[in-house]
């Protein structure tokens, strides 16, 4: 029988124990012995752990007992024992295997480590069978075997590494001993065993899945150590829809381990047929038993075009000497690899910045810098669609510099009571900018001094100005210089004022007017340039008091009515000048003057009338808004009677109870105010009141 071998890419890794599974031997045993329970029936797989230990097994055989511990959660005292091979089980023979070898490949890869003359392996150029094809015949044959009895549980069956008991109930629990007894000198028995019971098990799903997505390749790893005792081998599934998955490859992956030392990690990795699909990928674990676990969670991805190679200006080039096209070249097959482009400028080669708001598109070989610096280094930069950087060599160019710069702006200064003065303004946007001369001047008009002698660099300044000087003001100006000796034009000037230190001229009286209406006071301006207002004062008692301001202008007069004072009363005056500085000059010479009494004044308004028959009593209420009322007369007359002085109320109070009154009369009322200057108000109107 001619038996094809299919080429796997494996090393035999055959997992020792599980959580339904503990092996009571130690030390020298050669079995390894695994167990599979269900509802009602207990699988029971093994396997020799040395070459020679399976050639062994393959001779002679294996018998199987079963010894009855536990009935019931009570330890039986004596342990029931029963044989469950009436013969040693064995490989089957050479001609029993052609027809499972038809239907299922790896048959066919067990038979041919059993009975094969030969055993050798197609490499196709795989590292892994390199390395196996190193290892002695026999060593290979034992390691298909038993990875081909790992992924089919017919081939495990067929080479007499599998049993299933049946006659098995729940309440009891079973040790399993294995054993190969040979009949021939020269060979040790070789046994193993294990402790289970009836009980429900459920594959777990292999943890810690992830995927890395670069280029047209997808690297996928996963925890296998987590699980070692219970998956020997794993599916990787592929998925482009979500829904259908299918291996990625005809067989499973087992972990390479060097040693004893097992990996933590297993790593498989995938093209991708399509860049531009989304692809969906999971793991599934094969156990000892040829079972094929439960997925993984899935992790999705797409490709991208691997880039190969960096962008490179060609030329970089001003038409207007105003601004720079940059032009690059890169290669169109990796347009759909990259997002797009950045362009990037400084005016060192370090420290480069992007100068474009938005992503060049990947199809774009040229862009226009309308702000370039006088001086300007370029590099192009290609963004990948993972945001990875592909960069450019770092391009020169200039433009020639024949504009001169802006004029500076926002100069600002003071000047101290020292006359120190201290000068700052905005710096010039343009880079090449050398630094500033400053001009002074002590008239608007005149044509300005240069104070520095060289250019300076930074935007402040301290200069000094005398302060005893006719002159109230002082004027600045700056002018911009670049490195090429460009020259701005002046920026407007600064004045500034000067501390002033002299009291202006004090105004002159003119004659004082009086009359009813107030006392009017004029007087000449003040000689002084500086003079913004003028105080008025006047003397109460011994105490001066400011009453108004008076704004200055051009006027050649200027004048202040009095209407306040008392009539009658004589007060003297004064005026004081006040320049932009809040200097006062002296007071102008007081002069004197009284507003005339104006005996005839208006009459009170009599507001309220309140008529209290349960107190008896008429209230009269009344304001009055002249000033140096001394009392109210009230006058009253009962209907009949004629009008005379009933009552005098001295002020400030406005109100008068009369409660000599009589029921079912009528009366009239009318109030006269007198004032400290003798003057007397008109009669009020008559009020008449019905009590």
């Amino acid at each position: 029988m001619k038996i094809l071998l299919i080429t796997v890419r494996i090393t035999l890794t055959f997992f020792i124990g599980n959580v339904n599974a503990q092996n009571p031997d130690s030390g020298s045993t050669e079995l390894k012995v695994l167990a599979r329970t269900s509802a009602d029936s207990i699988v029971l797989r093994w396997a020799p752990m040395q070459t020679s230990a399976w050639l062994q097994g393959n001779k002679f055989g294996y018998t199987i007992e079963r010894y009855v511990l536990v009935r019931n959660n009570r330890v039986l005292t004596r342990p029931e024992k029963k044989v469950l091979t009436t013969n040693p089980i064995r490989p089957l023979a050479l001609d029993s295997w052609e027809p499972l070898v038809k239907q299922n490949k790896y048959a066919a890869i067990a038979a041919q480590s059993l009975y094969g003359s030969s055993f050798q392996l197609t490499t196709q150029g795989t590292d892994v069978f390199q390395i196996l094809n190193k290892v002695k015949e026999n060593e290979q044959r034992f390691s298909f075997a038993l990875f081909s009895a790992d992924m089919s549980a017919p081939v495990s069956i067929a080479m007499g590494l599998r049993f299933t008991d049946k006659d098995v109930k729940k309440g009891e629990k079973y040790l399993y001993r294995i054993n190969c007894i040979p009949f021939e000198s020269g060979y040790d028995t070789l046994k193993g065993s294990i402790f289970t019971e009836l009980e429900k098990y459920e594959l777990p799903k292999p943890i810690d899945f992830s995927g890395e997505f670069k280029g047209n390749l997808v690297s996928l790893t996963w925890d296998q150590s987590h699980h070692s005792g219970i998956y020997s081998a794993y599916s990787v599934e592929r998925s482009a829809d979500g829904k259908n998955f299918k291996p990625i490859s005809e067989e499973p992956l087992v972990t390479l381990s060097p040693g004893k030392t097992e990996t933590r990690y297993q790593y498989a990795s995938d093209s991708l047929p399509d860049l531009t699909n989304e692809y969906q990928y999971r793991v599934r674990g094969f156990t000892p038993f040829g079972e094929l676990g439960p997925p993984t969670d899935v992790v999705k991805g797409k490709g991208s075009i691997q880039v190969e190679g960096v962008p490179h200006i060609e030329d970089g080039r001003s038409e207007n000497n105003r601004t720079i096209n940059i032009r690059w070249d890169f290669p169109t097959e990796f347009n759909k690899g990259i997002k797009g482009f950045n362009l990037q400028r400084s005016k060192t080669p370090k420290n480069l910045i992007t100068i474009n708001k938005t992503l060049i598109a990947s199809d774009q070989r040229v862009y226009e810098d309308v702000s370039p610096q006088q001086t300007n280094y370029y590099q192009v930069v290609a963004i990948g669609l993972n945001d990875q950087e592909f960069q450019s060599p770092v391009y020169y160019a200039q433009l020639i510099d024949s504009f001169p710069p802006s004029p500076p702006r926002d100069l600002k200064g003071t000047v101290n009571e020292q006359g120190l003065v201290k000068l700052s303004w905005a710096p010039n946007t343009e880079s090449d900018i050398y630094g500033y001369r400053i001009y002074k001047g002590n008239y608007r008009n005149e044509e300005f001094s240069q104070i520095t002698r060289e250019p300076i660099a930074q935007t402040t300044y301290s200069d000094s100005v005398p302060l005893k000087t006719l002159n109230r003001q002082v004027h600045y100006q700056l002018m911009a210089i670049d490195r090429n000796q460009n020259y701005s034009g002046l920026s407007e000037v600064l004045t500034l004022e000067l501390p002033d230190k002299v009291k202006p001229v004090s105004p002159v009286f003119l004659p004082v007017t009086s009359s009813r209406d107030g006392i009017t006071l004029q007087w000449l301006p003040s000689s002084s340039d500086d003079v913004v207002q003028y105080d008025v004062y006047r003397k109460d008692g011994s105490q001066w008091m400011k009453i108004s301001s008076v704004v200055h202008s051009t006027d050649s007069l200027f004048q202040f009515i009095d209407k306040e004072s008392l009539e009658g009363t004589r007060f003297p005056f004064t005026v004081i000048a006040v320049d932009r500085s809040g200097l006062e000059s002296e007071p102008a010479s007081p002069i004197s003057a009284a507003k005339i009494i104006n005996p005839i004044k208006p009459p009170v308004t009599i507001l309220e009338i309140e008529v209290d028959r349960n107190k008896k009593k008429v209230v009269l209420r009344w304001s009055y808004n002249q000033q140096g009322v001394d009392r109210y007369h009230v006058y009253r007359a009962k209907e009949g009677e004629r009008l005379k002085l009933y009552s005098t109320i001295l002020s400030p109070n406005t109100a008068f109870e009369d409660k000599y009154v009589t029921m079912n009369s009528n009366y009239t009322y009318r109030i006269l105010a007198s004032f400290g200057s003798g003057a007397k108000s008109e009669l009020s109107e008559e009020i008449k009141v019905k009590y």
